[in-house]
């Protein structure tokens, strides 16, 4: 299911951390990392007076081939295949790696999220919110670097009742089969109708769960969902959070539950996109 991932990374002491975590994907059945490194011309723009262009590019290819290549022989030396390629952008960033990683038809994006302004941006970071956005496949959002040793630890699968969180099933039990961890069901209710239905719903998820051998439990609180997902997330030291695109009435390509937990998180986040 996730045996081969992409990884955009920049050579930021961010991006570092986060890969050097990536051998220990091996655990949920990761066997093959592309690596990619988009050359931003947006960096350049607007320099004008004695500024090389193409000197400028000739130089970070060279430099960003060097560092893909230590990046590709330290995956093998953990018993990886790795490949790389490095790319300049027609368009945004965002496009050509979501672009790139559906002609590698990856399993999952694996994506570092900062951000380098005091806008919203600073939560996820632009370059990050586009590929998650645009992509049309799973995408694992790091924005710390956690030890992935222990990111299925203790899952939170966020269920809203819609299609997209049925959806994600496979991919919670395929990582808590493959783990070991606890499955955490969430629900969040803004009022107190179809409590029982709700009730009913996470209760025959835990069953199937639980005839896997997969140790679950169901937790339905109150109040705006976005903000009791991560305030749960906390309270019960959750190590990932597993959510769909988005939820029953929501229409944009990404909702706004999912968009503010994905902003405001501080732990990783699973994102479900086909």
């Amino acid at each position: 299911m996730f045996k081969k991932i992409l990884f955009p990374t920049d050579f930021s002491k961010h991006a570092n951390e986060i890969f050097k975590n990536i051998p220990e994907l091996r655990s949920i059945g990761v066997r093959e990392i592309v690596l990619t490194k988009v050359i931003d011309l947006n960096e350049v723009l607007g320099i004008k007076v004695g500024f090389d262009l193409h000197t400028w590019l000739r130089h970070e290819e060279i430099e960003s081939r060097r560092s893909l290549s230590k990046l590709a022989e330290f995956l093998q030396q953990h018993g990886l295949n790795a490949k790389y390629t490095i790319q300049l952008p027609i368009g945004d960033p965002a496009t050509e790696i979501v672009n790139y990683a559906t002609r590698e038809r990856v399993s999952m994006i694996l994506i570092g999220s900062r951000g380098k302004s005091v806008t919203k941006d600073i939560l996820i970071g632009s370059v990050c919110e586009g590929v998650i956005r645009r992509a049309k496949t799973p995408v694992l959002i790091v924005k710390n670097s956690n030890t992935f040793s222990k990111l299925f630890n203790r899952v939170i699968y966020a269920h809203d009742l819609s299609r997209y969180s049925d959806e994600i099933f496979e991919y919670v039990k395929f990582i808590a089969l493959l783990s070991g961890g606890e499955v955490i069901i969430l629900h969040v209710l803004e009022g107190n109708a179809y409590r029982s239905a709700v009730k009913s719903k996470l209760n025959s998820i835990k069953k199937q769960l639980e005839n896997e051998g997969v140790d679950v439990n169901v937790h339905i609180i109150y109040g705006a969902p976005h903000r009791e997902i991560v305030k749960a997330s906390e309270e019960l030291n959750a190590t990932i959070i597993m959510v769909g695109p988005r939820g029953l009435n929501e229409r944009p390509s990404l909702g706004s539950v999912t968009d503010s937990v994905i902003r405001y998180s501080k732990i990783p986040i699973f994102l479900y996109k086909n």
